[in-house]
């Protein structure tokens, strides 16, 4: 069964890819290990990473990604196929078809799922070219992984329009997947409380219900950004900052809305941080919470119809397949 990691939003799902040669074996420093007798094999092995690498090339079926898989799910086609990370870019070359590879991680430990796809430069900057296909982001995945640190980074599925996904599918602005349908303004709007959802359900949220405490069941709704194309933020950007690593990775997140007391926040949520700059989150008695107190603008800042509303307790949510877009996600970049 071929599946693939459509969407930034399934950080954490598995990815399952078909039709790939395993890679090969690692010795301690992360080198390739090359029995000494098998000189021929060394030499197809190293003529193999000098020639460029079909991963993330667009594709109608096998044939035309050279020993990788084409994974027909995305919008044009999509050249990929299982690897493994490692700290070597030749290994991650040679394992995914040659120069110009990369193998993306999701993840960290047992709980990585890795997948070859097109190297990419990750800049952070509107209008500056990645090397990334119309409907992809670069990104290194860092928001799944301990302390935001990014993988190197690759091109990953991320629409921005309707004309970047299959015919007859639309493309969800708020989580970059293409469906049958795109964001739905009715829903929670992003900084709101919501109910982490359960496995196959839809999301509460206009975006996506991220699980921000550990083990927590409660959450708080967020969209994700490709840094390429906008820096805003879709509900109220005055009041949130874009979440994204200082590396430069473009893959940012629209999560916390900023505040300066509790009664700031949506209802459900309270103000963590110091010195009056805070951010509304899930309560976590590890951090400090600014007190209630008088509100700069005299109450919740005003982020979109739902801005403010509570969640609702009975409001099924999707953790669904990778190419689902409302996998709820614990990220490393919450309270």
């Amino acid at each position: 069964m071929r599946t693939f990691l459509r969407t930034a939003s399934a950080l954490v799902t598995a990815v399952a890819l078909a039709h790939c040669s395993p890679p090969a074996p690692t010795g301690d420093a992360g080198d390739v290990v090359t029995p000494p007798t098998d000189a021929v094999a060394a030499d197809a092995r190293e003529a193999s990473v000098a020639m460029p690498s079909r991963a993330g090339a667009e594709c109608a079926d096998d044939m035309a990604c050279n020993g990788l898989t084409c994974e027909t799910a995305v919008a044009g086609g999509f050249c990929s196929g299982t690897c493994t990370n490692n700290a070597s870019q030749a290994n991650e070359q040679m394992q995914c078809g040659g120069t110009g590879a990369t193998c993306l991680t999701s993840g960290d430990g047992a709980e990585a799922n890795s997948f070859c796809t097109k190297a990419c430069r990750a800049t952070g900057m509107v209008g500056a070219s990645t090397g990334c296909r119309p409907g992809f982001v670069c990104s290194g995945l860092w928001a799944s992984h301990a302390m935001g640190r990014p993988d190197a980074p690759g091109c990953l599925a991320f629409c921005s329009a309707d004309s970047q996904c299959a015919m007859g599918e639309r493309c969800n602005t708020r989580t970059g997947s293409c469906g049958a349908m795109g964001s739905n303004p009715a829903l929670l709007a992003d900084g709101s409380a919501c109910v982490i959802p359960a496995r196959g359900a839809a999301s509460p949220c206009r975006g996506i219900c991220f699980r921000v405490v550990t083990g927590g069941t409660m959450g708080v709704c967020g969209s994700l950004v490709d840094l390429a194309v906008a820096r805003e933020c879709p509900d109220s950007p005055a009041d949130f900052s874009v979440l994204a690593p200082m590396s430069g990775d473009n893959l940012g997140y629209c999560l916390f809305r900023q505040c300066d007391a509790t009664r700031c926040c949506p209802n459900g949520l309270v103000c963590e941080g110091t010195d009056g700059m805070g951010a509304c989150t899930i309560d976590d008695p590890m951090d400090p919470n600014i007190a209630c107190g008088a509100a700069t603008d005299g109450g919740v800042r005003d982020g979109g119809a739902e801005a403010g509303a509570p969640a609702d307790a009975g409001s099924p949510a999707d953790a669904g397949s990778p190419v689902d877009a409302s996998v709820p996600v614990d990220v490393a970049v919450g309270g």
